[in-house]
């Protein structure tokens, strides 16, 4: 499981990174869109998700999706206009980037391998100016062994270079440097 780590509010992109991704309890729990509202969905969802409390924004243009990844490995969608369980299934993606990150899995059947989340969502970062950051990976099959991931941003080599936010100002020095890092992230 993957995420990006950029924050938008309306058109404006925040060079904060957002921690997307949280492990609480025996359930991940994810968000695309409007990221400031993640802790009052996250409390609202273990105190039993009654849909007439559901945390809302009062405007659309600070909408998003909520996502609760459960132990049993079903995973339910909300959101404030259907504040009720919508089951999704594998290959899924959210957010902005879902378009490229799908595309990304898709591959997998041509190259003969599994697309990794971070890959697909490390292909998303470098078409969608919606998604960048670095990406945040929770590791599921090791969830057990893994200490506290949840609050830890992972990309590997991040740390070599200084990682700009994708922008629709044009294709600057740093925003190359960015891409060709991203391209190492996608090489098996």
């Amino acid at each position: 499981m993957a995420a990006d780590s950029l924050q938008r509010t309306y058109d404006y992109n925040d060079h904060v990174p957002a921690v997307k991704l949280r492990i609480v309890g025996d359930t991940i729990y994810a968000i695309t869109g409007y990221y400031s509202w993640f802790d009052a969905w996250i409390e609202w969802h273990k105190n039993g998700a009654d849909p007439k409390s559901c945390p809302t924004s009062k405007d659309a243009k600070e909408s998003g999706n909520f996502f609760a990844f459960e132990a049993s490995g079903r995973c339910f969608m909300f959101d404030e206009i259907l504040p009720y369980p919508d089951e999704q299934f594998a290959p899924i993606a959210f957010g902005s980037g879902r378009k490229y990150a799908i595309g990304a899995f898709a591959l997998g059947s041509v190259i003969n391998r599994p697309v990794s989340a971070h890959e697909a969502v490390a292909a998303a970062i470098t078409r969608d100016p919606g998604s960048g950051g670095p990406i945040q990976v929770i590791d599921l099959q090791n969830l057990a062994k893994t200490e506290t991931i949840a609050d830890r941003l992972y990309c590997p080599g991040a740390d070599e270079i200084d990682l700009p936010l994708p922008s629709s100002e044009g294709d600057s020095h740093a925003l190359r440097q960015y891409r060709a890092h991203l391209a190492k992230c996608l090489k098996p």
